[in-house]
């Protein structure tokens, strides 16, 4: 499957070591263009990201380390284990997020639980455990699905159910309950979806699916890879002072620099030092449009100047050590 997707993103195969294969789609230097969809956030948003890959992951499991100008960049906006510094700040900033037109999914699995109810609540929807043993038929409006259980321990399924919701759009009988599996909260006239039953674990754990497509049709993402937009580089230099090189840009984008975002690393547009973001642990820049020259270098760090006094400084001890050894043993 990755061979064939591979191919039709424009990747060839370069070399094979072992059990290791290396893809490269252009032999060239280039820049990334970065095309946000969607952001998750949470310590499962790895989960999704591996099921969908135009999911971003954020940096951090925390939902209050983003800003609402970062997160308006993105018109989608998941959840799935996240937790925050501050939950009225963290539930706040999903508000305004909604409000300025963003959708959201919440999954309630790994957030922090509420400290009286001692189960996971966010935005006054709350996370019911669950322990399924069978598999469970999921309903809806025009939707009929069976899911069969994923085995954890002790043969259950354990998951959360969302509760508290203002309507439920898909849900199967637990007990002869109600268990939502997909439904909302109104918040100021928008709607905060929420997922239960750990759908997302659920449909990587068994793979291609009736979880894995009811997920898809739910979050309206593409599980195949389609490929980016490559913008080449003009006069491309690179030494032992750093990279430089030309691009230009019909308009301001977002991209992606193929090398990693290191301590120390300065980035200059025309001269100027211009802020270096992180994406995945790689550079991520602003540009503007038109023809213009970036470089790159690195300058040294401030523990590598607290590292050259530290030595000078045990130096000097050894030093005094030695001295005091030899006066002590010319006394005697």
């Amino acid at each position: 499957a990755f061979r064939e997707a591979a191919k039709r993103a424009g990747y060839q195969q370069r070399n094979k070591f072992a059990d290791i294969s290396v893809w490269r789609s252009i032999s060239r230097p280039y820049l990334v263009q970065k095309n946000p969809r969607c952001l998750v956030i949470g310590k499962y948003g790895g989960t999704i990201a591996l099921q969908f890959p135009e999911v971003e992951m954020a940096l951090s499991s925390r939902i209050d380390d983003c800003s609402l100008e970062k997160l308006e960049q993105y018109s989608m906006l998941i959840l799935s284990g996240a937790n925050w510094h501050s939950k009225k700040q963290a539930e706040k900033l999903i508000s305004d997020y909604a409000l300025s037109g963003g959708k959201v999914f919440i999954e309630m699995a790994g957030m922090p639980p509420n400290v009286l109810a001692k189960q996971p609540e966010f935005l006054g929807v709350y996370g019911e455990a669950v322990s399924i043993r069978q598999e469970i038929e999921v309903r809806g409006e025009d939707t009929r699905v069976i899911l069969p259980p994923v085995w954890q321990q002790e043969g259950e399924w354990k998951a959360y159910v969302p509760m508290g919701l203002d309507k439920v759009e898909l849900e199967f009988s637990y007990y002869g309950n109600q268990a939502p599996i997909l439904g909302y909260k109104m918040l100021k006239g928008k709607k905060i979806w929420f997922l239960g039953a750990n759908l997302s674990y659920h449909a990587y754990q068994s793979g291609q699916s009736e979880s894995a497509r009811l997920l898809k049709k739910i979050l309206d993402l593409q599980t195949e890879y389609s490929g980016d937009t490559i913008l080449p580089l003009q006069d491309y230099e690179a030494s032992e002072e750093g990279f430089r090189m030309s691009y230009r840009l019909e308009q301001d984008a977002e991209v992606i620099v193929p090398i990693s975002l290191l301590d120390g690393l300065v980035v200059k547009l025309d001269g100027r030092r211009i802020e270096a973001g992180n994406y995945e642990n790689l550079l991520k820049l602003h540009l503007p449009a038109g023809t213009h020259r970036l470089e790159m270098s690195i300058e040294k760090t401030a523990i590598f100047t607290w590292g050259k006094y530290l030595s000078l400084f045990a130096l000097l001890l050894v030093i005094a050590a030695l001295v005091w050894l030899k006066r002590a043993g010319d006394k005697e």
